[in-house]
């Protein structure tokens, strides 16, 4: 759970937090506790690489928990998994007992940072492993910072051999952590690829399934106010009419830290043709690209995991939220072509919904980030890895 200065919820929950690690610590040392042959997940949400690792676990015989300080999130986790195996594998921080067995663990995976990560490694010998969240799309805008940060984890995955040499040669990583492993939710997406129709069937779907997932906002005035942000009320209001017309539908999955206004909120569930990514109950996150027929984003690099599978990707041009960031040739190259208005973002929706589904801009781009990666093997290269790890 990232920590979010105007909730009060938050200030309680991390002094909680702090109050439980402490006394785990103290339990841990006075008892003398021996170390348990179990692997924890870390991270702000149970989706992308760490959902598929989650529920993967039965067939690769491993005991797998997930861990989150989000009660809300416990609680919708425990909902969804009651059918399933995997309900009591689902963990707070808020727990004393918890957060007692997750320093115990000996292989901790986090997508993104993990508070005391230094202690556990060093005084619990804990092996930690960053498995990431996206493939970079930006330098790092603290080098020194961020290096430090993925420097004291075991390994840091990462998405391909591609990402392994923009590391070492355009960021001067000087660490030997690094493992280029690939993303076990792309696998995922190259697996099930197939079930578009399937999927469509289960939610009584005819109609083209436009994605849009755009990059954060960041709160940026510009970007939120713009015509190509589009989840802006007034281009969902045009967007609404065009849908129509071609007899589609519009699924806005936003970036995690984002969320709609009510007054969008409202204008969506009013609507038969836009949706929140949410009103979609599907198994993993990443099903919503499957449902998909074409993905349109900005300055995200989801795209990447949408290259697996060969659908039209359209991209927009709305003012760039983030500002002073360095883009890496994942987001800014030849071979993306943004649409700058509506009405070219409009046209090409019907070149390549209804005429040319290829995406032959884009092939260079997928030859260079999927070369010499074994997408077919990239669970079986995450669970090797962390046996090695366990007894």
């Amino acid at each position: 759970m990232k920590f979010d200065q105007k909730n009060p919820f938050h200030y309680i929950s991390y002094f909680i937090f702090f109050i439980n690690f402490f006394v785990s610590i103290l339990f841990f040392i006075l008892f003398l506790m021996p170390k348990r042959n179990i692997i924890y997940l870390s991270g702000h949400k149970l989706i992308g690489n760490l959902e598929v690792i989650f529920n993967n676990q039965k067939n690769n015989k491993k005991n797998v928990f997930y861990i989150t300080l989000n009660l809300s999130d416990y609680f919708s986790l425990k909902k969804k998994y009651t059918n399933t195996n995997y309900s009591s594998n689902i963990k707070t921080f808020l727990s004393p007992i918890d957060l007692f067995n997750f320093i115990s663990s000996k292989v901790i995976v986090a997508s993104h940072g993990l508070l005391f990560n230094k202690i556990l490694v060093k005084y619990f010998q804990v092996e930690t492993i960053y498995c990431g969240h996206a493939i970079d799309g930006v330098y790092p805008v603290n080098k020194k910072k961020y290096f430090k940060h993925l420097k004291n984890f075991t390994e840091v995955w990462l998405y391909s051999p591609y990402e392994m040499d923009m590391y070492v040669k355009d960021f001067k990583y000087p660490y030997n952590n690094l493992k280029p492993i690939g993303y076990p939710r792309v696998q995922y997406l190259n697996v099930a690829k197939e079930k578009n129709l399937e999927f469509k069937k289960q939610f009584n779907i005819k109609k083209n399934i436009i994605l849009y997932a755009p990059t954060s906002n960041r709160g940026n005035y510009d970007y939120l106010k713009s015509d190509l942000n589009l989840y802006n009320i007034n281009t969902l209001k045009i967007l609404e009419e065009f849908l129509n017309e071609i007899n589609s539908i519009f699924i806005i999955k936003l970036h995690i830290n984002d969320k709609l206004s009510n007054e969008t909120k409202k204008f969506i569930n009013q609507s038969s043709c836009l949706f929140e990514s949410a009103s979609f109950k599907v198994e993993f996150d990443y099903d919503l690209l499957i449902l998909s027929d074409m993905l349109i984003t900005d300055y995200s690099t989801i795209y990447v995991d949408y290259l697996i599978l060969d659908k039209p990707i359209l991209f927009v041009k709305p003012p760039d939220p983030n500002l002073n960031w360095k883009y890496t040739f994942i987001v800014n190259n030849e071979f993306i072509d943004r649409n700058d208005s509506l009405q070219d973002l409009f046209f090409a929706i019907k070149e390549k919904l209804f005429r040319d589904h290829s995406q032959k801009e884009l092939i260079e781009i997928n030859k260079r980030i999927f070369r010499n990666l074994e997408v077919k093997k990239v669970l079986d290269s995450v669970y090797r890895s962390l046996e090695a790890y366990l007894d």
